[in-house]
C-alpha cells in the first residue's frame, strides 16, 4: 500500500465512518491517479454523491450544523466540550472562507491522524481515528475485502475504539472466519451465505455454506468477509419439517435466529440511525429480557 492509499483510507474513515473495501479502493486510487492526483479532490467528489449527502450530511445543513455534526463524529467524548468548541469554530471559519465540506474533511482527517497520541487534549481522539484507519487499511488491502455497501463498510471499523485491544478484535474477526448455528430449532441443510452488498440475494462472489445435521456452518478464515449472515431452507431437526422462511443475523454473528432477524430488520430499516447494538436493546427491552445479553452470539 503505498502513501496515496493510506491517504485516501484515512479520508474515507473521516467522510463515512466506513472502511473503503478493496473495489472503492482501486476505483478512488484510480481515480487520483488519473485525475488531478490530490486526495483532497477524490474528497470533493465524494462529498457531492447522493450517498454523503442523504447518509451523512445533508445539503440542508447550515456550516454550524455541519461543523458540530461532523466534529462529534470525529471526535466523540475523547475530546472535553471547549476543545471542540474550537474545532467547530475552526471548521465554520473555513467554510465561510470559501473551502468546501470535501476540503475540510480532508484537512481534518490528516490533521488528526498527525496529533501526537499522548497529547492530552487530543491524543486519544488521534488514537481512534489512526485504530480505524488501521483497521480500515488491514480489511480493504491485507483481505481484500468485498463488502461494497456504506451500511456493511460501516461495520468494519464501527467497534474500533482507541484501546489496542479493539483493533485485535475487529482484526481476529477477519481472520478466524466465521461460525456458528442457525436455530429456529436447529436447522440442518440451511444454506447460508455472506451478504456482501446488502441486497439480501446470494450473488456471485459471495461465499456460502451448508449447515450439518445439528445446524452448525463454519466458513473458514477470510472467505467471508464482513457482511451480514442470511439463512434459507433446510429443515428443523425439532419438527422434522421444512424451514421455509429466511432468517438473517448482522455482521460478526455467531447464531442466525428469529431474534437476530429482528435485530437486523430494525438495523436495516433505520438506513443507519439505529446501529445494531441500538437494535440490540430494543429487543431487549420490548421481549422483557434481560439488559447485556448478547442475542448476536447467544
Amino acid at each position: 500500500m503505498d502513501n496515496k492509499q493510506f491517504e485516501i483510507i484515512q479520508t474515507i474513515v473521516a467522510m463515512f465512518k466506513a472502511a473503503p473495501g478493496a473495489k472503492y479502493l482501486g476505483e478512488f486510487t484510480t481515480f487520483v491517479n488519473t485525475a488531478d492526483g490530490s486526495v483532497a479532490g477524490l474528497a470533493n467528489v465524494l462529498a457531492n454523491t447522493d450517498i454523503f449527502k442523504q447518509s451523512m450530511y445533508a445539503d440542508t445543513l447550515t456550516n454550524q450544523q455541519f461543523s458540530a455534526q461532523f466534529v462529534e463524529s470525529m471526535l466523540g467524548s475523547l475530546v472535553d466540550i471547549n476543545n471542540k468548541i474550537w474545532a467547530v469554530s475552526e471548521i465554520q471559519n473555513m467554510l465561510a472562507a470559501g473551502q468546501s465540506r470535501g476540503d475540510v474533511i480532508h484537512w481534518a482527517a490528516t490533521a488528526l491522524a498527525s496529533v501526537d497520541t499522548a497529547n492530552p487534549d487530543w491524543g486519544a481522539a488521534a488514537q481512534q481515528f489512526n485504530n480505524k484507519v488501521d483497521v480500515a487499511s488491514f480489511y480493504s488491502v491485507d483481505k481484500g475485502g468485498l463488502a461494497n455497501t456504506l451500511s456493511i463498510l460501516q461495520q468494519v471499523t464501527a467497534d474500533v475504539t482507541n484501546l489496542a485491544a479493539s483493533v485485535s478484535a475487529a482484526k481476529a474477526l477477519f481472520e478466524s472466519g466465521v461460525s456458528g448455528n442457525v436455530i429456529d430449532g436447529y436447522v440442518k441443510g440451511a444454506t447460508v451465505f455472506v451478504d456482501l452488498n446488502g441486497d439480501g440475494v446470494h450473488n456471485e462472489g459471495e461465499v456460502s455454506t451448508t449447515t450439518d445435521a445439528f445446524g452448525n456452518f463454519k466458513f473458514p478464515a477470510g472467505a467471508a468477509g464482513f457482511g451480514n449472515l442470511i439463512s434459507t431452507g433446510g429443515t428443523d431437526i425439532a419438527t422434522g419439517k421444512p424451514f421455509e422462511g429466511t432468517m438473517t443475523a448482522p455482521a460478526g454473528s455467531s447464531v442466525v435466529n428469529p431474534l437476530t432477524t429482528l435485530i437486523d430488520k430494525i438495523a436495516q430499516g433505520s438506513e443507519g440511525k439505529t446501529s445494531v447494538e441500538q437494535a440490540t436493546t430494543k429487543v431487549l427491552e420490548s421481549l422483557g429480557l434481560a439488559a447485556g445479553v448478547d442475542l448476536r452470539n447467544f
